[in-house]
């Protein structure tokens, strides 16, 4: 897995060291898997039909004893106790710089017989005795540094410890030990040579080597040394040993090998002895070592077993790695970032790179083909805006609306209205009334006063007042002038009075005899009435109501979006995810994975969806809860046959 998808993973899941285990490489590795089925059968049956002495040696810390560890217990059922014997550590040195002092011994049910030598070239000179005067070597006697050979050693006998949790101790003298009789049953078969390359090869380690092959060639000329590469890994998968220190181990192992077995090729194996894998390697380079009385049908029926277990164990820890996966990126919102990269599309990448490495029978590498990267995005954007939500807030508008409304107007108020009123009007009658009037035989006279009121009626009253100034303008301006207002006024009253003063009662032609009669005469009389009337009168203003259609304002509330919110993944992520990782698995090595990875990717979601749409909304609401444990057990029900 490249170490940017290894580093996407370790930030996704940097609470759960569990999980981050499963995206070890180690853990699906198809040889890895044929490794573990190896180490579980080897405990449970008898594999060789007689007892193969495998012995471990090396340096000090090189995974000896780790090794022996995990062929003891591969299922790590033992884990908590396999260190605490009697309040002695079975196996002291795991990994560690102490020496393991004593040699422990178990028979697997295998008939695979296990010695675990004290390091060579460590802490003591004394362990590195042990070591040789078990494999027979010569011991170091060195008085300079006071060290003389060791005469006799521990052995612990572990073999029934899974059961009894007991060790047999037993001190044996190296004279017995090295008897023919003894090593007619003890003398060993195989021998591992344990290196860890990332401590180098040194001087101690060549010395020690030429020594165990120089012996050995004195004995047979069939070579029963194997090396093994221990490459280091810490808790969380990263490799610690470089490729530079592993040519270098296999260099300087290579030069000494060669010296005396120069026509033969280097039997060497990379193992991780605490993960055991490289196990089968290690065996199949044993099967081609061992005499075929220890050999039976071995080679011809547990490879097949092995593979097809293989197969099957790949495909579920695979599983199981995709079902965390989803199940974590289902419960994160789909915006979140991994510093400045969108997590959901680093999260689809990683497991594209980490399916194309477990699939990929070559060592494959994860380039940033287009068309890998173009789908990857294109998968990310999609699930991103399913997962899209609008956030609105709610805000006051005006509307206009059309209704019929009732209005008022004002308009002027004519009523008609009957109305008293006084009116002059001027009536005609008759009037008796007794006048002077001159008697007969008096001519000449002009007529009295009585006598031109009576003609009064006939003339011109303007004419008159005015030929009565030309004609009297001695006359004193007083009287003249109330005859003209009597005139003005259309009254006839003031005529004898002007007949009086202007002619005098005997008129002016001189006098005459008069006489007294009655007279009847037309008058005009004016006369008040009251009459009653109609009249269009105002009133004043008057409001009017009428119904008209006018725009009315409106208060409403509508939501407004103020922007988006992301959902967390949910079933589209889940579908994506599986879609990418079924895809992969369905392929495994059967069409490219860059040029053709859309298509890839298409095979797996029909895949997925065959199985999980049922389950879509279960998925969605246990996504916005949070609720990832749930998520894990519905793939794990439709993912994996448990």
């Amino acid at each position: 897995m490249s170490n940017k998808a290894l580093q996407t993973l370790q930030f996704i899941f940097q609470d759960r060291p569990d999980v981050l285990r499963l995206f070890d490489f180690r853990e699906v590795d198809l040889s890895g898997r044929v490794d573990e089925e190896w180490l579980k059968k080897q405990s449970e049956k008898e594999l060789f039909p007689k007892p193969v002495n495998f012995y471990a040696t090396g340096r000090t810390g090189a995974g000896k004893t780790t090794l022996a560890v995990t062929l003891i217990d591969p299922e790590k059922k033992l884990a908590n106790t396999i260190n605490d014997v009697n309040n002695d550590e079975v196996f002291e040195s795991s990994g560690k710089t102490d020496c393991t002092w004593m040699v422990v011994f178990f028979k697997m049910r295998s008939n695979l017989w296990y010695f675990d030598l004290p390091g060579a070239g460590g802490c003591s000179d004394t362990y590195e005795n042990i070591n040789r005067a078990a494999l027979m070597l010569p011991q170091i006697d060195d008085e300079d540094e006071e060290l003389t050979p060791v005469d006799k050693f521990e052995l612990w006998n572990c073999s029934d410890y899974p059961t009894t949790k007991k060790v047999l101790k037993e001190d044996i003298e190296v004279e017995q030990w090295q008897s023919p009789e003894n090593q007619e049953n003890c003398k060993p078969d195989i021998i591992l040579y344990v290196v860890a390359p990332h401590t180098q090869f040194v001087k101690p380690d060549r010395k020690y080597l030429k020594a165990l092959l120089r012996k050995q060639k004195k004995q047979t000329d069939k070579n029963k040394v194997i090396f093994a590469l221990n490459i280091h890994f810490t808790d969380d998968g990263t490799r610690i040993t470089t490729q530079a220190s592993v040519e270098d181990a296999r260099q300087q192992i290579t030069k000494i090998f060669q010296e005396f077995y120069p026509n033969e090729s280097l039997p060497i194996v990379e193992i991780d002895c605490k993960q055991g894998t490289g196990i089968n390697q290690i065996t199949k380079l044993m099967l081609t070592m061992l005499p075929d009385n220890k050999i039976g049908n071995f080679k011809q029926v547990l490879p097949d077993q092995l593979k097809e277990f293989a197969i099957q164990e790949r495909s579920c820890r695979y599983r199981k790695a995709l079902i965390q996966i989803a199940s974590r990126l289902a419960t994160r919102k789909v915006d979140e970032k991994q510093g400045n990269q969108d997590l959901i599309n680093e999260a689809y990448m990683a497991v594209a790179d980490y399916g194309i490495r477990v699939f990929q029978e070559e060592d494959a590498t994860l380039e940033a083909a287009k068309e890998l990267n173009d789908t990857i995005v294109q998968l990310a954007q999609e699930a991103k805006i399913s997962r899209e939500e609008a956030q609105t807030i709610l805000v006051d508008r005006i509307v206009y609306n059309n209704q019929e409304v009732e209005k008022s107007e004002y308009v002027p108020d004519f009523q008609d209205v009957e109305v008293e009123k006084q009116v002059i009007e001027y009536e005609q009658s008759q009037e008796s009334r007794k006048q002077l009037v001159d008697g007969e035989g008096s001519p000449g006279g002009m007529a009295g006063g009585a006598d031109l009121a009576g003609m009064a009626g006939g003339i011109d009253l303007g004419q008159l007042a005015g030929a009565s100034a030309a004609a009297f303008g001695e006359m004193a301006s007083g009287t003249m002038a109330a005859i003209g207002a009597g005139l003005a006024t259309g009254g006839l009253a003031f005529l004898p009075v002007l007949g009086a003063s202007i002619f005098g009662a005997a008129g002016m032609g001189g006098k005459k005899k008069k006489k007294q009669v009655t007279v009847s005469e037309d008058v005009i009389k004016p006369v008040v009435k009251t009459i009653t009337t109609t009249e269009n009168k105002f009133m004043g203003m008057k409001e009017v109501k009428k119904k008209v259609l006018e725009k009315v304002p409106e208060v409403i509330q509508q939501e407004q979006e103020i922007g988006k919110k992301y959902l967390q993944g949910g079933y589209p992520v889940v579908e994506n995810l599986l879609a990418i990782g079924l895809g992969i698995e369905s392929a495994n090595g059967k069409q490219n994975f860059q040029t053709d990875f859309q298509a890839i990717v298409e095979v797996g979601r029909r895949e997925t969806q065959a199985i999980l749409l049922p389950y879509k909304e279960a998925i969605n609401s246990f996504a916005v809860s949070e609720n990832e444990e749930e998520i894990s057990k519905i793939l794990e029900r439709i993912l994996i046959q448990l």
